[in-house]
């Protein structure tokens, strides 16, 4: 190695010397013209766009130090070899049904360029049938360039292929039957929306509309066993469609003034999609059913037993919009407690009626739901304690509007549910380690597979202070001891490190006034726990903020 580098520090010394009796030719980069899209291109396009414009690219990787002028050239010959190679006969597409630029000019450092060709679908349609307009080629290539090129090949060549298809309309079939039920005395109009889309951005609203097939009715009932009438033209009004030209989505809409029909009558409309441009794709009407009804209302989770921690809502529909509110109101009605007991086996006991409050609303007029609120005062009851109580709150058919009918369960049955447990959101208003992160929820001894507390105190509730270990668990109990000056705030006790393994549990734990905010249901840890890693330091805290607590 040695001598070699001296050899070349010799060469080195002599060529002040003897390079001046050499000359050298500069390096000659040449240009590499390709099309990025080459050989045979499809171009998809429709047959009534006038013109479609496709962009063919022109690019190249080397001499981007040299202004580049290249000729674009239709060469029919690229159409015969094509044609003889894969034994097919497309037509060359004739001059008049395309505009193309003779040239295209790459300037130094430029890389690519676009090439726009325009198709005239519709005049070509037109002149020759859409089977024959689909057999046509325009083949390209690159020719002549300003200045030598390297030799691209068929790379330099391209074929457009055209395919042209009609215009069509998709109409989109709901998931389910639109149903719109109307009330004699309600003049309140109702609308619903159709949807279908284009694969075409030309489309014209006037062009396109629904329209009644009556025949289908009859069809409808013997189909279904039904006896639905045709719904009369003058109670519906299908309006102009909409149409969205990026999305390429239609939107129509169909308004319906039933309430001056009257009686109890069932009735049919089927809706077809017609055009006399477009194809039109549905493969069957859209029906749409009007019902003519009494007004009902009902409670939309009546069937569920509801659990609160002391505030919820009740929610409420009807089966038709009105024109003035529809007033909502629940009362207590505490002896319905035993009469559950005894149909599912249960104890509930009953709160008092001075601690349940219930908030009136009503329904605005032009909707059909509504939600009202209740509150219950649950501050003598213990957590999580052996009593189980439950509320039933019933719709007071007296405040509703005069013709009103309550249909279903009018019941809403609420089971108290005062508990800790659950999970909850977090807030680290301290000190969190990254490898001590507490998991955002509280358990129960006793329960979910966590077993009790061998301490003397048999403390009720649990936290994971290390979330990625299972068996790192805190114990600890609520006092009837408050927070002076914060009557509200439960001062949280006997905090014990895994008392589940051992009675008088691990590592000590410092608390310095974690407490239960009975008013918010928020919890606020302040303790540090001084384990084998971090006890020299002054342990490592759990000083987090738990709220918003959802059931496990």
């Amino acid at each position: 190695m040695k001598q070699f580098f001296k050899i070349l520090a010799l060469a080195a010394l002599a060529l002040p010397f003897t390079g001046c009796d050499v000359e050298y030719s500069d390096i000659n980069i040449l240009p590499d013209p390709v099309f990025e899209q080459n050989g045979l291109y499809t171009v998809n396009t429709i047959s009534i766009y006038d013109d479609y414009e496709t962009v063919i690219n022109v690019s190249r990787t080397a001499g981007l130090s040299k202004e580049l002028e290249l000729d674009i050239v239709v060469d029919e010959t690229l159409l015969a070899e094509y044609n003889e190679l894969y034994n097919t006969d497309y037509k060359l597409l004739e001059a008049q049904f395309y505009d193309i630029p003779k040239n295209a000019q790459l300037a130094s450092t430029v890389k690519s360029v676009d090439i726009s060709v325009r198709i005239h679908p519709k005049a070509l349609i037109a002149a020759k049938g859409m089977a024959a307009a689909n057999n046509m080629l325009l083949p390209i290539r690159i020719s002549n360039a300003s200045t030598p090129v390297e030799d691209g090949g068929s790379m330099m060549q391209a074929l457009l292929r055209l395919n042209i298809v009609e215009p069509i309309v998709q109409v989109e079939m709901p998931e389910q039957m639109p149903q719109l039920e109307f009330i004699p005395t309600i003049p309140l109009p109702q609308e619903i929306t159709l949807n279908a889309t284009a694969n075409f951005n030309t489309l014209e609203v006037a062009k396109i509309g629904y329209r009644v097939n009556a025949s289908k009715v009859d069809a409808y009932n013997e189909e279904h066993g039904t006896s639905y009438q045709l719904l009369p033209e003058q109670y519906y009004k299908i309006k102009e469609s909409d149409f969205d030209t990026e999305t390429l989505e239609i939107e129509s809409r169909i308004e319906f003034d039933c309430a001056a029909i009257g009686g109890e009558g069932t009735y049919l409309l089927p809706l077809e999609m017609h055009s006399d441009d477009y194809s039109v794709v549905q493969r069957e009407p859209v029906y749409v059913l009007i019902q003519m009804s009494e007004l009902k209302i009902w409670v939309t989770n009546a069937a569920d037993l509801a659990k609160t921690s002391g505030k919820g809502k009740i929610r409420v529909q009807m089966n038709s919009p009105m024109t003035v509110g529809q007033p909502v109101d629940f009362v207590f009605e505490p002896e319905k407690v035993e009469t559950y007991n005894t149909e599912h086996g249960t104890a509930f006991k009953t709160l008092d009626a001075a601690k349940v409050v219930v908030t009136p609303t009503e329904i605005q007029a032009g909707s059909q739901y509504g939600e009202l609120s209740f509150e219950l005062d649950l501050s003598e009851l213990d957590y999580d304690g052996a009593d189980k109580y439950m509320v039933p709150l019933t719709l007071k058919s007296s405040e509703l509007v005069d013709g009103t009918i309550v249909t279903g369960p009018s019941t809403f049955y609420i089971e108290v549910n005062k508990t800790l447990k659950g999970t909850y959101d977090k807030e680290v208003w301290g000190e969190e380690k990254s490898n001590r992160v507490l998991k955002p929820a509280i358990f129960i001894a006793g329960q979910d597979g966590y077993a009790e507390s061998r301490n003397a105190k048999k403390q009720k509730y649990i936290i994971n202070y290390n979330q990625t270990w299972t068996g790192g668990l805190i114990y600890f109990n609520i006092s009837d001891e408050t927070v002076a000056g914060h009557p509200n705030r439960r001062v949280l006790v006997d905090f014990s490190d895994r008392p589940n393994e051992r009675a008088d549990g691990y590592d000590q734990i410092v608390d310095s006034g974690s407490y239960l905010d009975t008013d918010t249901g928020d919890i606020y840890f302040n303790l540090r726990v001084m384990d084998g890693a971090y006890g020299a330091t002054g342990g490592f805290g759990i000083e987090v903020l738990l709220s918003n607590r959802a059931d496990l």
